[in-house]
This record gives C-alpha cells, structure tokens and sequence, in this order.
C-alpha cells in the first residue's frame, strides 16, 4: 500500500489524491528532529560541567557552530532522531486513531452521504472514502469490485469526499440526488470508468440519471457530514478506507483489504459468542 495508516504510519506516498495545500509532515519531522539534535547535546554540555562550576553561557554564534559542526561529522545523529521522532509521532496518531474510529463507528455507517455497494445485509462493512475525479480511487474501485465478487457477504458504504474542485463535488452531488429508478451501483461504476469528469460530461450523466429533486441543499449538508466525519479521522486525502478498527490512506491491495475483512468478521462472531 502506499499510504497506509493501519494502526502506525499514516506517512502520504504515491496511492492518495490530496488537496491543493495539504500539509507536508515529513518536512517539519526534519526541521524538529535537528533541533532535537541540538537539544540533545545543548543538554549534554550542561550535564558535563560541574556540579559547583559556574553558570557560563556561550555565545549564540558559537552553539550554532558547534551544532553545525557536529552534525557535520556525524549526520547520523539527524537520522536515528528522525526516526525516534517518527515513530512517537506513528505510536500517538495510532492511538488518537484508534480512539476517533471508535467514537465515530455511528458515523461510519450511516446512510448520509454515501452510497451502498454489494450485499446491503453484509456481515462486515467496508467504508471507502472516495472523489470521482481520483486516479487512486478509479485504481481502488477495481480493487473493491474484485472483493464484492468474491466476498458475497461484504457490504460497502461509499462515503463522497469530493476534494478535487466544483466537478468532484457536482459528481457526488449527482449520486446523491439521483432519483428512485436510478441503478445507483451503475451509476457509481460508470463515474468511476469515466475518463474526464468535466461539466459537459456530467452533464450526459445527470440527462442518463434524473435527479429525485432539483433541491441539491440534503446533499449538500450530507457531503458536509461526510467532510465533518473524515476531518476527525485526520483523512485528507482520498482514498481513505475502514475496515473494523483498522483505517487504511490509499490504493490499498486486495490481499490487504481481504485480511481486514476477516480479521473485522472473526472480531465479530468473538463479540457474538461472548454475547457483547
């Protein structure tokens, strides 16, 4: 996968469409981890003096100086504090994770904004979180397709995060005010193989896909549910999948999603026998 949050690293990569402006954390991890460095060693020069020398302060210059010399020669030190602050920052976001999916599991499987795929009486439900104008989300709905047809007792939500522009949210709003003798999945299949999502080619869809009323403002609130909802789950991107407690940031592979399907459908019958 190649933004996968599963329980540790939520770190972006190739596999997920984010917004024009969306934070770039790598690059603030580094800047911390070489003040860490000068921290760490500001803090050893203190140690080394004794106990009853007195208090002198260097320069600014010269700490600067002797910082910059010694991560000179030894530059890994900028690395393995990287790395200690990359896994605190993955151990903490695992755990402000693990409690928003919790706290949001109403949330996660409501109606609003979203549309159901496969077996709507499913055991085990995968919420996607997609934009119909997402390279990601086109590779990531083969993927799902491939899951439905081998898994008849898998129930999808898709849930519209449309961050792509006016085109994504007038695609989602096309979904979500579809009228009653629209084939949703259809629907949804064919946006998603659709190669432009322009206004023009919208346009041919709404004329295939009648609205069950001109009043867009139901999907409007419905799709700021769905933002509200993927804001507290720290999703910024799409696509963004969850599966049980287990919440996964780009084109995930099938081999992976099938692994979350059973290990959320085993939790499930443990808490029926244990009659929770």
């Amino acid at each position: 996968m190649k933004w996968l949050t599963h329980g540790l690293n939520a770190t972006p990569a190739a596999g997920t469409t984010r917004p024009p402006g969306a934070r770039q954390p790598r690059q603030r991890l580094v800047a911390a981890a070489v003040a860490y460095v000068a921290l760490g060693m500001a803090a050893a020069g203190a140690c080394a003096q004794p106990a009853a020398a007195p208090k002198a302060q260097l320069p600014q210059a010269a700490v600067e100086r002797a910082v910059i010399d010694v991560l000179k020669a030894r530059p890994e030190l900028v690395r393995d504090a990287l790395a200690q602050l990359e896994q605190r920052d993955a151990e903490a976001r695992m755990l402000s994770e693990r409690q928003a999916l919790a706290q949001s599991g109403k949330a996660l499987q409501s109606l609003a904004g979203a549309t159901v795929l496969g077996n709507p009486n499913g055991d085990v439900t995968l919420v996607e979180f997609i934009d119909y104008r997402c390279g990601y989300c086109k590779t990531l709905s083969t993927r799902i397709d491939t899951l439905l047809q081998r898994d008849k007792q898998l129930r999808v939500l898709v849930k519209h995060l449309p961050v792509l522009g006016p085109d994504s949210v007038a695609a989602a709003q096309l979904m979500l005010t579809a009228g009653p003798g629209v084939d949703l999945p259809r629907l949804h299949h064919a946006l998603m193989a659709a190669p432009t999502l322009d206004a023009a080619a919208l346009q041919t869809f709404a004329q295939a896909a009648p609205k069950a009323s001109a009043d867009t403002a139901a999907a409007r609130t419905d799709l700021a549910e769905v933002a509200a909802l993927a804001e507290r789950l720290g999703i910024q991107g799409t696509p963004a999948i969850v599966v049980g407690d287990q919440l996964f940031r780009g084109a995930v592979d099938v081999a992976q999603l099938e692994a979350s399907i059973q290990a959320a459908r085993q939790a499930r019958k443990v808490k029926t026998v244990a009659g929770l």
